[in-house]
């Protein structure tokens, strides 16, 4: 039994002897890239040492990625291991952490607030990527009542944990206008300490604006609320995201560029259409997204552009009726026969007050009558004037009041003719007015 030991070990020896070593020197050493290691020839046997920083070195350094050197970081798909949202993808050629299969989500909302009716359009992703996606919606004014001089304040998305905490996920100051049935477009980077993967629920945009009221145009303050009854998830990717390939928003009111954690940013350039503000050389024609647009009107007018500014006009299809309102008026020695002619609806700066006006009867005695003044009257307000000094007989004598521009472009009002006038009666002088009412007529100026 003990020869049989010695036998075998003896065959061992002898067998090591005969195997054949790896290699005499370095240069035997071929097996790994002589790009990517060191190679050494040790007691006939290769070793290899990774040079740092070399793709193919079986080492995914620090300046390496799944994008640049697959060999070693492996390639740029599948899904990131430990999450149930996450996969790799290029993104401007650089391998990153992506959102899987994200959809984008399209909700519409209406709101009301003091007396407004808002509509808000809101765009986003689902997944969201803190990293690359932004919180995009429009809001439009619909309909203002009692308020003007609208200006959206700040906007504000918050959120509530699974835990019942509730989150602010995005801040804005705003600070722009907002004008009727034009949309305001505005977006928000989501900030918050997001774990790599996170499902948020009773999502809130609230939109904070003021408004001008009553005469004085006293500011005051609301909010218009949207809520979001679908969860929203969330994912925070390890990775650093480039710069979008372009930052273009299509407004010539902006300068684009790539701003902070490489979101865009678009900065407003002065005097320009679509920077916010409505310039001293825009108005609601030229510059409808700062100024507002040329719209609306009542039951006789309608705003539009005219020459690069924007007038009312009388509509088309408006018939304009003749009224013609008759009296005797009986002044005591004398009668007269009085007809008053205007246009309904009365067009300022255009239409004129006409009031044709003879004697009926005189008594004995009578001798001259003037026609002093005539004022067309809102009770005791002076609507226009016209210092006539016509002396009244019995052949017809035609009178008119001309129509100024008013500050409202179509305004009914309750319109009275008042006339001052001067007898003389057995040579003495008589002096008096009267008036006639007209009723409601409506005023419009165009221009």
């Amino acid at each position: 039994m003990r020869c049989a030991f010695v036998l075998a070990i003896v065959f061992l020896l002898v067998l090591a002897a005969c195997v054949k070593p790896e290699c005499a020197g370095a240069k035997d050493c071929t097996e790994k890239s002589q790009d990517a290691f060191l190679s050494s020839c040790v007691e006939g046997k290769c070793l290899y040492a990774p040079i740092a920083n070399v793709c193919g070195n079986e080492k995914c350094d620090a300046s390496e990625d799944k994008n640049n050197c697959a060999q070693d970081c492996g390639s740029c798909k599948g899904k990131v291991p430990g999450t149930q949202w996450l996969e790799y993808s290029l993104v401007e050629n650089k391998c990153v952490e992506a959102a899987i299969e994200p959809k984008e989500v399209q909700l519409a909302s209406d709101a009301s607030s003091a007396g407004d009716k808002f509509h808000v359009e809101t765009t986003y992703n689902q997944p969201f990527n803190l990293k690359k996606d932004l919180f995009d919606f429009v809001i439009r004014l619909e309909q203002s009542l009692q308020n003007k001089d609208a200006r959206i304040a700040d906007v504000e998305l918050s959120g509530t944990t699974k835990d019942k905490k509730k989150i602010v996920l995005g801040r804005k100051d705003i600070n722009r206008q907002i004008w009727k049935s034009v949309p305001f477009e505005e977006s928000l980077i989501i900030d918050f300490p997001a774990q790599r993967e996170s499902e948020l629920a009773t999502l809130i945009l609230k939109v904070r604006y003021e408004y001008a009221q009553g005469a004085r145009s006293e500011r005051k303050e609301s909010a218009v609320q949207i809520n979001y009854k679908d969860q929203f998830l969330v994912v925070n990717p390890a990775s650093e995201y480039p710069c979008p390939a372009s930052c273009d928003d299509k407004n010539p009111g902006t300068k684009d560029r790539c701003g902070v954690n490489n979101f865009c940013v678009h900065d407003p350039i002065p005097g320009a259409c679509g920077n916010g503000v409505c310039d001293s050389t825009e108005n609601s024609c030229t510059c409808v997204t700062d100024c507002g647009a040329c719209s609306g009107g009542g039951s006789f007018t309608q705003a539009s552009c005219k020459g690069g500014q924007c007038v009312s006009q009388l509509r088309s299809n408006v018939a304009v009726t003749p009224n013609n309102i008759f009296e005797t008026r009986d002044l005591g020695p004398v009668e007269l026969n009085i007809n008053y002619k205007f246009n309904a609806p009365l067009e300022a700066e255009k239409d004129k007050l006409v009031i044709d006006v003879q004697q009926y009867r005189a008594d004995a005695g009578f001798s001259k009558l003037t026609l002093k003044t005539i004022r067309l009257l809102e009770g005791s307000q002076v609507i226009s004037e016209s210092k006539v000094d016509k002396e009244i007989g019995q052949a017809p004598v035609t009178l008119t009041i001309n129509i100024p521009k008013q500050a409202i472009a179509e305004d009914e009002k309750t319109l009275a003719v008042g006339v001052w006038y001067l007898y003389v009666q057995n040579e003495k002088e008589h002096e008096g007015m009267f008036q006639k009412q007209l009723g409601k007529v409506v005023l419009v100026s165009s221009g």
